[in-house]
């Protein structure tokens, strides 16, 4: 396998590549850096990506079309699977709302994501597409810290049209940091997944094995921020999004703080019923 840049944030695919024993890894990282947590790596390649890409697609005349072809049909099943069980839930979901993002992403637009959710749902349900978008995140003290800053500032500094996307932690711990639009001369939406609270530790065992209060209270972390209220502080145009066919809408009027409300425990159920559903389809296909 040969790899460009870091690993994906994909918990599932980094286990099932460490558990391919006979697996030879070929790392390519044009900056010098060390992209490579797994120590899998039989080799780390310092080259620049594009060039390293041609020369090797020049040498590498044949292959096996048959494997290609089954991975880029894998591809399309699974996405297609995931559309369709998107398409069934009226209400605003997580992993509905990265889609719908995806369908507003326009050429130049930058996309600044959260730690956390964010990330990983972006990476899983974002389909690929040929619009020219840069995605770009940062890892704070506590993986959200400094994120609304972070944001605004790349859109000061690129002068792109930018998207913040958070889930309502997110946007509390860095909440000052709206104040920082007064230097962006670029549309900024922050889009708020309200789930009020921590949905990633929803995923974790002890969601399932603590009561309910004593969870909430420990990892669930509710705040019941106010969104309109915040909004006014910072004299922010608010738009609350209970469907996902009205995203366009909120996002038209530029700059502004669209909250999309979820909720988290019935995020996880979705989650997995995706993954199901996507497991069925391709096993489906090749006979499993």
């Amino acid at each position: 396998m040969v790899r460009f840049g870091d690993l994906p944030t994909s918990k599932a695919l980094r286990q099932w590549l460490a558990s391919l024993g006979e697996l030879r890894q070929v790392v390519v990282d044009p900056a010098f850096g060390w992209n490579e947590p797994s120590n899998r790596a039989e080799t780390i390649v310092r080259a620049e990506a594009r060039s390293l890409a041609g020369g090797l697609a020049d040498r590498l005349k044949e292959g096996r079309e048959d494997w290609r072809v089954a991975w880029l049909e894998a591809g399309r099943q699974a996405a297609a699977t995931v559309e369709a069980e998107l398409e069934r839930l009226e209400e605003p979901t997580e992993p509905g709302a990265h889609a719908a993002l995806s369908r507003l992403y326009a050429d130049g637009d930058l996309v600044y994501t959260a730690s956390s959710m964010p990330i990983r749902d972006s990476e899983a349900f974002v389909p690929s597409a040929a619009t020219r978008v840069r995605f770009l995140c940062n890892r704070g003290a506590n993986g959200i810290d400094g994120l609304i800053s972070s944001g605004i500032g790349a859109a000061a500094a690129s002068g792109r049209p930018t998207w913040i996307v958070t889930g309502d932690l997110g946007l509390h711990h860095d909440i000052n940091g709206l104040a920082a639009l007064r230097h962006a001369s670029v549309p900024v939406r922050i889009v708020v997944l309200n789930n009020d609270g921590g949905g990633i530790f929803e995923f974790l065992p002890q969601a399932e094995q603590l009561e309910r209060d004593e969870f909430e209270a420990l990892l669930g972390t509710p705040l019941g921020l106010d969104l309109t209220r915040v909004a006014a502080v910072y004299d922010l145009p608010h738009a609350r999004v209970e469907r996902l066919d009205r995203l366009r809408d909120a996002a038209g009027q530029g700059t502004a703080l669209i909250e999309i409300p979820v909720d988290r425990r019935r995020n996880v159920e979705l989650h997995r019923r995706i993954a199901e559903r996507v497991g069925e389809a391709l096993g489906a296909r090749h006979g499993a």
